[in-house]
């Protein structure tokens, strides 16, 4: 096992979701990796879910965003913080994988569960001003396309 792990966000077509927004612990090694990120339930209510994709299909994807490194011992924190985050129903079901993916980081920066340092902050305004695009994306969809 390596010494560090990735944390990723990776933004994806999901179906009627343009832009679904997932965060991943990339170890490296596996070929599988666990996606952690809310969609509507059965009821239309957002809920937590974890997914598992192959490496490749994700390096397809429409972005990927590299967040941090971390010492693995972190991993299993990460994805504990992640079932238990309380869910915001926005109402926009485009936006609650982005807002649920920014509050998610944020408990963990304030936990100090991910390290933070000068180019964490770099990516972490990155990542602010990619959920407001995304946000314009979706209320202001291409030509040709549709938001749903």
């Amino acid at each position: 096992m390596s010494s560090t792990v990735d944390l990723c966000i990776a933004i994806y077509d999901q179906g009627a979701c343009h832009e679904h927004w997932a965060l991943y612990i990339d170890d490296g090694e596996s070929n599988y990796k666990s996606l952690l990120t809310v969609k509507p339930s059965s009821r239309g209510r957002p809920r937590f879910t974890s997914d598992t994709r192959h490496a490749r299909t994700l390096q397809n994807e429409a972005e990927l965003i590299y967040v941090c490194s971390m010492h693995p011992s972190n991993a299993n924190l990460v994805c504990a913080v992640a079932r238990q985050i309380k869910i915001t129903d926005l109402g926009i079901n485009a936006w609650n994988c982005q807002e649920y993916v920014r509050d998610l980081l944020d408990i963990l920066e304030v936990n100090n569960f991910i390290p933070v340092d000068v180019e964490y902050y770099t990516q972490k305004a990155y990542i602010r001003g990619r959920i407001a695009r995304a946000r314009t994306d979706y209320a202001f969809p291409p030509r040709g396309s549709t938001a749903s």
